[in-house]
């Protein structure tokens, strides 16, 4: 355990580490040196996030973030490592659950179940994770988790059916049912509360490899990202249409996905000149939630983005993973020096005035 500083209780406070170390160096950091910074902006001067904290595991390769509101602590997953950390307001860092409570599988979306205590996670086994096991068929799923104690409480998985098959974001119904999206299988999974099994629920239109995933406030419908379109999805009649868009306008390849005030935030790349752009937007939608009205963009190529992935939606706050790092790991799971690699940033973005 250790405690850092964090910008969202010391706003003009910028993390800095202590210095390099080797590959675990994160999970023995004890303290952090702290200087004073300005919020942090995009290149393009279009931003106005600002670094919330700052983590000096450079190899935490996080994917996934959740915040417990009963807690007041944010939830990364580590794809990587194997395990789930904790960051709460007053500093502490810690590790909820790593490999002895959840075994191997990098994780990826979570999702917090507040009233039952549970913390949703999504995970895959490759040769990219530390110490993988080839000798045993790799497989993905969802693992159950005690909220307050991190202990696992169920894992549901099934065998990877080609490499990238994986589990990827995870909606929460207010039953308790969960909806999982499937990265290159194109199906929706579910747990139903009433059963408590998992199940292959919906398939996606042919091709569509689905990302994030974001449920609507009556329930009724889930909004799922697909390649470069946002589809809604009916859940009581499995219709799927996309979302409509504005002319001439562009979404992108949607990671993260949050349904917020009457539309959604999602956090989409797209290709540029050969090279993938990054980009956080507020998509506004029409009445019936039939169509995006508007795309704005409320931060584009920020200074520290390098592979941005999800969210959390608090006090009318976004927080946001900016560098997840995947391109510093390649497929054999050999991983960039520590001096080419970078702190871990989290961003946030305010919302209740759409910038």
């Amino acid at each position: 355990m250790f405690r850092i500083l964090t910008l969202f209780l010391l706003p003009h406070i910028l993390l800095t580490a202590c210095g390099p170390g080797d590959g675990d160096a994160g999970d023995t950091q004890e303290s952090i040196d702290t200087r004073d910074a300005g919020a942090s902006t995009a290149s393009q001067g279009q931003a106005s996030s600002q670094v919330a904290f700052q983590l000096p595991e450079r190899d935490l390769f996080p994917e996934g973030i959740a915040y417990d509101p009963a807690s007041q602590r944010f939830l990364l997953g580590s794809l990587r490592k194997s395990k789930i950390i904790s960051v709460g307001l007053d500093g502490v860092v810690d590790t909820l659950a790593g490999r002895s409570e959840l075994g191997q599988g990098g994780i990826l979306g979570l999702k917090v179940d507040p009233e039952r205590r549970v913390l949703w996670a999504n995970f895959h086994q490759s040769s990219e994770q530390l110490n993988a096991d080839s000798s045993v068929p790799f497989r993905t799923g969802i693992h159950k988790i005690d909220l307050d104690t991190g202990l696992l409480l169920r894992s549901y998985s099934i065998e990877k059916e080609e490499e990238n098959h994986l589990f990827n974001d995870i909606a929460l119904a207010s039953d308790g049912t969960v909806y999982i999206t499937s990265y290159s299988k194109g199906t929706l999974y579910r747990i139903p509360a009433a059963t408590g099994e998992l199940e292959a629920w919906l398939s996606m239109p042919e091709g569509v490899y689905t990302n994030g995933i974001a449920i609507g406030p009556r329930g009724r419908s889930l909004f799922v990202a697909g390649n470069a379109d946002v589809y809604r999805v009916e859940i009581g009649t499995n219709e799927v249409k996309p979302l409509e868009v504005p002319e001439g306008s562009f979404v992108g390849f949607g990671d993260g996905l949050y349904f917020d005030d009457g539309g959604l935030i999602i956090i989409a790349s797209y290709g540029n000149q050969g090279r993938q752009d990054y980009h956080v937007a507020r998509l506004r939608l029409s009445d019936d939630w039939s169509a995006i009205t508007e795309i704005q963009v409320l931060d584009r190529e920020h200074s520290l983005f390098g592979y941005p992935t999800t969210g959390a939606l608090v006090d009318g706050w976004f927080y946001y993973i900016a560098n997840a790092q995947f391109d510093r790991v390649d497929g054999q799971g050999t991983v960039a020096p520590w001096e080419d690699l970078s702190d871990t940033y989290i961003l946030r973005i305010g919302l209740e005035s759409g910038s």
